[in-house]
């Protein structure tokens, strides 16, 4: 699997309906490739961010994220 493979699955949302020889490969690219790694927690730290904005902007959530 290439990079842009692996990325654009994971940006598209693709891995959660993937078969498992799909998910499975892109796991092993994770694990072997540093940048999809840092990738990946970025992706996941940019979501939580949107997650915690979006509650402060329906008032869930007191305090604005930091």
């Amino acid at each position: 699997m290439k990079c842009r493979d692996y990325v654009f699955g994971l940006t598209s949302g693709q891995w959660e309906d993937a078969a498992w020889p799909t998910r499975l490969a892109s796991g092993l690219h994770r694990a072997m490739c540093v940048r999809c790694r840092r990738f990946s927690a970025n992706d996941a730290r940019l979501l939580a961010l949107a997650a915690r904005y979006r509650g402060w902007l329906t008032g869930e959530d007191a305090s604005p994220p930091a």
